[in-house]
């Protein structure tokens, strides 16, 4: 199956770079939304899925009197909220800062007392594909307080084209652990595995999150299957 290629990536880099915030709208953000299948600006909502632009939201807010900030954009089926959009200037959230300021913004408009429940999906968008973050909504357990939760949002990560570098790192390290199990099964690899993790915490910006991440395989990806549960997946697998 061939990876689909969205029309921002066909306008040029220095073009982009000046690109406003409108600029992003109407010559990035709509085409490539298009391509991905979203309805057009022009549904409306006899449509049934159709996209409220910016300024219906604020006449909203103006008629309500509300005074805070506008949301960009909200895709809807029907009454229903589906994906709240936040833009960006081609370049604005460059910086790690910006970035992070944009994704509380994007947060708070979607806990707002706009919304009966935050919308399942955020859309954060400037055109570049290594700032665009998507996120979907979750319910998250609130450890500290008993048989509590809270709406919280759990970002998907964006897909990646490896530097050649970081590549042929990986791909060496990949072909050392396989030449190493394949002379002695029980050789000890965690040294190269670790290091394959490195890469891979560079490669998707999440070097800040390696703790968490780390921490949830020790506690729960590398949790023992009990005899049951072996024997159980033995039998779908012959199964399939």
């Amino acid at each position: 199956m061939s990876m689909l290629r969205l029309p921002s990536a066909d306008v040029p880099e220095m073009e982009k770079r000046r690109f406003t915030e409108a600029e992003v709208h109407s010559k990035l953000f709509e085409k490539d939304m298009a391509a991905l299948g979203f309805p057009p600006r022009t549904n409306t909502q006899a449509d049934g899925e159709h996209f409220s632009e910016q300024r219906m939201l604020a006449a909203r807010r103006l008629r309500s009197g509300k005074q805070r900030g506008y949301y960009d954009g909200l895709y809807l089926i029907g009454n229903s909220p589906v994906v709240l959009c936040e833009l960006k200037a081609y370049e604005a959230i460059d910086s790690h800062a910006e970035f992070g300021r944009a994704v509380k913004q994007l947060q708070g408009y979607a806990r707002s007392e706009d919304f009966a429940e935050p919308p399942p999906f955020l859309l954060l968008y400037c055109g570049k594909p290594e700032r665009t973050r998507f996120y979907r909504r979750r319910l998250l357990a609130d450890a500290s307080l008993a048989a509590t939760a809270h709406i919280g949002y759990i970002e998907k990560l964006p897909y990646r084209r490896p530097p050649q570098q970081l590549e042929a790192g990986v791909v060496e390290r990949v072909e050392t652990v396989v030449e190493r199990l394949k002379a002695d099964p029980e050789a000890e690899i965690s040294s190269e595995r670790a290091a394959i993790d490195e890469l891979i915490f560079d490669l998707f910006e999440i070097r800040s999150s390696r703790a968490q991440v780390l921490d949830f395989y020790d506690t729960v990806g590398r949790a023992e299957r009990s005899g049951e549960d072996v024997e159980a997946l033995e039998a779908q697998a012959a199964n399939e």
